[in-house]
C-alpha cells in the first residue's frame, strides 16, 4: 500500500506540474514549438523527484486507511498550488475566455495603500489554469443561479444578454460608478498630449468612446436590478472630455439612441454593435473629417443595402454553455455596395497589439492611424472607402503615443 500510494502521488504530481508547464502562456513565448518536449522532461525529473522524496518522507510511516486519505487529500492541495504557480501567465495581455485585458504587475512601490489591492488582482488574473478553470465555472454557474450568470454575462428580457464583468458593468448600468477628480486629471492629461502632439505634427487626431450596449437597450435588462435616475457613465465622461480637454470628441450617443428602435444596432448575444451601429457612429465620424477635409468621401445611405447575417457573434452567450442556446441568430447588418479593394500587408493580431497594415484602391482618401479594441470591427469597412492606407493598433491601456514613430 505504501509504495502504491508513493507511486500514484509522485505520478500524478509530476503529470500535474509539468501540465502546467506545457500550458503556461510564459513558457510559449521562451521555447515555442517544443512544449511536448519539455512536458515529457519536465514529468521524469518531477516524477523521479517527487517519487524520491516522498519514499524517503514515508520510509518510517505505517499507513492505515484513514492516514492514505489524509495523504492523498494534502498532496492534492499541495500539488494543486504549485502547479498554479508554475503556470503562472507573466506574457499574455488579454483573457481569450473573457475577451478582456488582463491586469499587469503594480508599478507602485509595496508600501503604497493601493499596492495589495492591484498585486491580489494581479495574481487572480494571472493564476495558472484560469481560463480552463473559467470554462468549468462558467457551464456549473448557471445552474446554481437558476440560469443566470451574473459573474460574467446577464440574461435580459427577449433573449438579449449583457456583458457582466466581476458585476462593474451592472454598477454602471445602476449608475453607481463614481469617477475621482485624480482619473480625470489622468484622462485630461493624455488627451491633451496625444492633441498637442497631433497638432505639432499636422495630423487631426478624433476621439471616439462606443456606448456600452446597457446605455443604448436600458429597457432590455432585467427589472429586479433598479438604476439611479441620474447620468450614465458615458454622458458623465463625454461631458469631462467635450468641456475639460482640447481633443475633438465624436459623440455617438445622441445617433444612436435616436435610431436604436429602426433595427437593433448591437447584437443580442454579444457585447459589440453590429454593423448598423458601427455605420450610425462612422457617420458621425466622417462628418465631422469633411469639416476639415470636404473631399473625404461619405458613404451615405444609398451607398448601402441592408445585408442580413446569420452566423453573428456570441461572445456572452458563450459564457452560458450548456445553459443558453449559443446557436447563430440573425441580425441586420449594413454593407457597402461597391466597396475599394484592400491590400493585406499585415494582419491585426488583438491578442499580441500587433499592428495591421493595409492600403485601397482609393488614391485620393486620406491616410488614417486608429487606436482601437474590438468595437472598431463593424466601423472598418466603411472607414476604408474614405482610406488610401490605414493602419491601426488593438490597444488597452497603452497610450498611442508610445507609436509615435509609427504614427509619423
Amino acid at each position: 500500500m505504501q509504495r502504491f500510494l508513493i507511486f500514484i502521488i509522485s505520478l500524478i504530481s509530476a503529470m500535474y506540474i509539468a501540465l502546467s508547464l506545457m500550458l503556461s502562456k510564459s513558457l510559449n513565448a521562451i521555447a515555442p514549438g517544443n512544449r511536448l518536449v519539455i512536458f515529457a522532461v519536465a514529468s521524469v525529473i518531477i516524477f523521479a523527484a517527487a517519487f524520491l522524496i516522498i519514499k524517503q518522507l514515508f520510509k518510517n510511516t505505517r499507513c492505515s486507511t484513514r492516514s492514505v486519505l489524509e495523504i492523498i487529500f494534502v498532496a492534492f492541495i499541495g500539488i494543486s498550488i504549485f502547479g498554479c504557480l508554475t503556470g503562472m501567465n507573466f506574457v499574455g495581455d488579454v483573457s481569450v475566455t473573457e475577451n478582456r485585458q488582463l491586469a499587469k504587475f503594480p508599478r507602485k512601490n509595496p508600501f503604497h495603500e493601493r499596492f495589495p489591492a492591484e498585486f491580489n488582482k494581479f495574481i487572480d488574473d494571472r493564476i495558472g489554469f484560469r481560463d480552463y478553470a473559467k470554462k468549468i465555472y462558467n457551464i456549473i454557474r448557471p445552474f446554481t443561479l437558476d440560469g443566470i450568470n451574473i459573474n460574467q454575462a446577464l440574461v435580459g428580457k427577449e433573449g438579449w444578454i449583457f456583458y457582466n464583468a466581476d458585476n462593474d458593468n451592472v454598477r454602471n448600468y445602476q449608475r453607481l460608478v463614481v469617477y475621482n477628480e485624480s482619473e480625470f486629471d489622468e484622462l485630461k492629461k493624455h488627451l491633451n498630449k496625444l492633441q498637442e502632439f497631433c497638432a505639432e505634427n499636422g495630423i487631426k487626431a478624433y476621439f471616439i468612446m462606443p456606448p456600452n450596449k446597457s446605455t443604448i437597450y436600458q429597457e432590455y435588462y432585467p427589472d429586479f436590478i433598479k438604476r439611479l435616475d441620474k447620468p450614465s457613465s458615458y454622458e458623465v465622461i463625454s461631458d469631462y472630455i467635450k468641456e475639460n480637454t482640447d481633443i475633438r470628441f465624436i459623440d455617438v450617443y445622441g445617433r444612436l439612441t435616436e435610431h436604436k428602435n429602426d433595427y437593433n444596432l448591437f447584437y443580442k448575444r454579444d457585447t459589440h454593435w453590429n454593423s448598423a451601429g458601427g455605420y450610425l457612429a462612422y457617420k458621425e465620424l466622417a462628418t465631422t473629417i469633411m469639416e476639415t477635409h470636404p473631399n473625404f468621401k461619405l458613404i451615405r445611405d444609398e451607398d448601402t443595402y441592408r445585408c442580413d447575417k446569420n452566423d453573428t457573434p456570441n461572445d456572452l452567450a458563450n459564457f452560458l454553455t450548456y445553459y443558453y442556446n449559443n446557436s447563430p441568430s440573425p441580425s441586420p447588418e449594413v454593407c457597402v455596395k461597391n466597396p475599394v479593394e484592400i491590400n493585406m500587408i499585415r494582419k491585426v493580431d488583438p491578442h499580441n497589439n500587433i499592428m495591421g497594415h493595409l492600403k485601397t484602391s482609393n488614391k485620393k482618401g486620406l491616410k488614417i492611424m486608429l487606436f482601437h479594441d474590438s468595437f472598431i470591427e463593424n466601423m472598418l469597412p466603411f472607414i476604408y472607402e474614405g482610406a488610401s492606407e490605414v493602419k491601426s493598433v488593438w490597444f488597452y491601456h497603452t497610450s498611442p503615443l508610445a507609436y509615435e514613430k509609427e504614427i509619423l
